[in-house]
């Protein structure tokens, strides 16, 4: 059968392509030209890799690693002394286009919207703690607006304080995920309830067997330990194994329900000192207004005074 994998996923292309990468490099900064020479030669290098990285036509590698492996012989003939090679690599470097001996552009770094070394600075520093969101309220100078009482809502159980709108991608995201473990949890529940019921009847059947036959009673064993007649426990059964299972789903939901009330709690106290903080800081902006207004009052009357006077 064919192998229909793309080239840049197979590792035999990957390691032929990067040693043909590596040596073209190494060869361009060997060649006795200039500085700017070799380094234009080393652009086209890394331009025509750029160029055929994501190429997926088999023909088209085929020609791109023809040229190279012959690039590479005529260096190594410009490295030993060859002035045919060399004449021929200033010829292609003379015929070459502007744009393909100019360093290439990294994606990354321009959609991160600055160069490598902005990128290589910013990694290097310490970033400031992230402020919880139980240490609100913050006070006015650290808020980029207007202070604004968060909202606390109720988003399927889960509840959630949302701080301004539209709501962040990641808090939807935790929403659901809260959402999809609690109605696994339930579906579990549901199941092992079913399951009950069948195993309330493999006791029975268990108990029949054991008073008819006189057979050791083997309900909650493994077939090994049933098998060996060993390990037998006197109060084990089916039933037992699914009560025990249905525990560990139950305290699992109602431990959920209690992280979510305490969770609720918290917010509130958030919402509660949002809003006092709000109130306060309402009170004295409009005290100072007041104040404001009363002053430009009292100025435009003693200019009144002062020009009823000079009259």
């Amino acid at each position: 059968m064919p192998d229909l994998r793309i080239p840049i996923r197979s590792g035999a292309h990957r390691i032929a392509a990067i040693a043909l990468y590596r040596a073209l490099l190494t060869q361009c900064a060997a060649v006795p030209f200039a500085v700017a020479q070799q380094d234009e030669l080393q652009n086209i290098v890394r331009n025509r890799f750029k160029q055929a990285q994501h190429s997926h036509s088999i023909q088209r590698l085929r020609v791109a690693f023809e040229a190279g492996y012959e690039a590479i012989d005529h260096l190594d003939n410009a490295v030993a002394g060859s002035e045919e090679s060399t004449s021929y690599i200033v010829g292609l470097l003379e015929r070459a286009p502007v744009g393909v001996k100019t360093t290439p552009t990294h994606p990354t770094a321009a959609r991160r919207g600055g160069s490598g070394e902005k990128a290589a600075k910013g990694k290097h520093e310490i970033k400031q703690p992230r402020t919880s969101l139980f240490d609100r309220p913050l006070p006015l100078e650290k808020l980029s607006g207007p202070r604004h009482v968060p909202v606390l809502f109720n988003a399927n159980r889960v509840p959630v304080l949302r701080l301004k709108k539209p709501q962040p991608q990641a808090l939807s995201l935790y929403i659901h995920k809260r959402v999809v473990q609690r109605q696994k949890w339930h579906n579990q529940r549901m199941q092992l309830q079913r399951e009950r019921v069948v195993a309330g009847y493999e006791d029975e059947w268990d108990e029949l067997v054991s008073s008819t036959k006189g057979a050791p009673n083997t309900a909650g064993l493994s077939i090994t330990e049933a098998m060996a007649g060993m390990g037998e426990r006197e109060e084990g059964s089916w039933e037992g194994s699914v009560d025990e299972a249905l525990h560990v789903v139950h305290g699992r939901i109602v431990g959920e329900k209690e992280k979510n009330r305490e969770m609720a709690a918290k917010m509130q106290g958030v919402v509660d000192r949002e809003r006092e903080v709000f109130e306060r800081e309402s009170w004295e902006r409009k005290e100072e207004d007041r104040r404001r207004r009363e002053l430009s009052s009292d100025d435009r009357q003693q200019r009144h005074d002062a020009t009823n006077g000079v009259k």
